[in-house]
């Protein structure tokens, strides 16, 4: 049966594993808005796409991930599936994990804990007196000082 079918409505309620609900229910934040998912699945199988994939890659992608996400959301959105949230879950995870792969990776710059002590101190007075002629300059003394400026006391003009 299609979406719209009872099959899938049965899933839904008490029949559902505690556990995966629970996993769910914890992490259904990751869940982009199905029309992401169907944007991801345009820019994948469009001719464009198909194109730069082709010249770019050598190959063209399988984009199969894209449209089992957007069926899965629908089914999320629309008949609450946990089974179905699950999987576009995972998928966003390991989505996650692969983009961050070269960052964790990184053996050239050491990863902070903390930000440096001195992270705050005074800029240089040169770099001070170059700012002193902007519009973000202005705007923030006067908020320090309480006063209200019009939206654009200073212009600027580009020849």
């Amino acid at each position: 049966m299609g979406l719209s079918g009872d099959q899938e409505k049965s899933d839904v309620g008490p029949e559902v594993d505690p556990k995966l609900k629970e996993l769910v229910d914890s992490k259904y934040w990751k869940i982009r808005p199905c029309a992401m998912y169907k944007m991801e699945l345009k820019g994948c199988v469009g001719m464009q796409a198909r194109f730069y994939q082709y010249f770019v890659d050598g190959e063209l992608k399988d984009c199969t991930e894209w449209q089992r996400d957007l069926i899965n959301c629908e089914k999320w959105t629309d008949y609450k599936d946990y089974k179905a949230a699950e999987e576009v879950i995972l998928n966003e995870e390991s989505r996650i994990k692969k983009r961050f792969t070269s960052h964790n990776r990184n053996n050239i710059w050491e990863h902070r804990a903390s930000p440096p002590e001195d992270w705050d101190k005074p800029l240089p007075e040169w770099m001070q007196k170059e700012q002193e002629n902007t519009f973000l300059y202005h705007q923030a003394k006067a908020f320090k000082a309480g006063e209200t400026l019009p939206t654009n006391p200073l212009s600027c003009n580009i020849m």
